[in-house]
């Protein structure tokens, strides 16, 4: 081989590495656009559909240790945010020759959505003049809109977790009167996305 082809084929083999290098940087580059578009949720149908509401109202009695589930529908639609709000009226107190004070009952309220991804609870027992409530709000961002649309039903849990009982307010309290449970009222307001206004899929 003489020095000119020398030349030629460094040359040739400068320009294949270069070719290859280049070829590489793009095929990168078209893989991370690639990942970044598989990342990017597409929120564009929220813009395309109003944000409805709707409110439920329940009301029952619970024994101690009772539960009461209720649903917000999730199919076909997008969940926006929940409030959930109970609240309830111990019984007041009662003369029985003496006086007994009736002791707080208290509740636990539960949102959950159908897969139990996202969950609220709070707990809470009403205060001395009878009087309890307890508030749960949910509120998801757009992503999680878009990754839990059309999910199924969400939950709403209502447990009656204590109902303490009637006790003398003075002298011993070997005599108790039994508090088997409480009335109350659960107020669930939701915002949510109808998927198919139309009625079609």
């Amino acid at each position: 081989m003489n020095g000119n082809d020398r030349v030629v084929v460094i040359g040739g083999v400068m320009v294949l590495l270069l070719m290859l290098t280049t070829a590489m940087i793009f095929r990168g580059e078209a893989y991370a656009k690639s990942d970044i578009s598989d990342d990017e949720a597409d929120l564009s149908w929220m813009s395309d559909l109003p944000l409805e509401s709707g409110t439920d109202m329940e009301s029952q009695k619970l024994n101690e240790g009772s539960v009461a589930v209720f649903t917000i529908p999730g199919t076909d639609r997008a969940i926006k945010g929940i409030t959930a709000t109970l609240t309830w009226d111990d019984e007041p107190d009662i003369r029985r020759a003496r006086l007994y004070e009736n002791q707080p009952d208290s509740f636990t309220l539960d949102v959950i959505s159908s897969d139990g991804n996202i969950s609220e609870t709070i707990y809470g027992a009403n205060s001395a003049d009878g009087e309890g409530s307890l508030l749960v709000q949910v509120a998801l961002t757009d992503e999680e809109v878009d990754q839990f649309k059309d999910s199924g039903d969400w939950s709403v849990i209502v447990t009656m977790t204590e109902a303490k009982n009637y006790e003398p307010r003075l002298g011993p309290g070997i005599v108790v009167l039994t508090d088997d449970g409480n009335d109350f009222d659960l107020k669930i307001e939701y915002d949510f996305y109808d998927l198919y206004p139309d009625g079609e899929e």
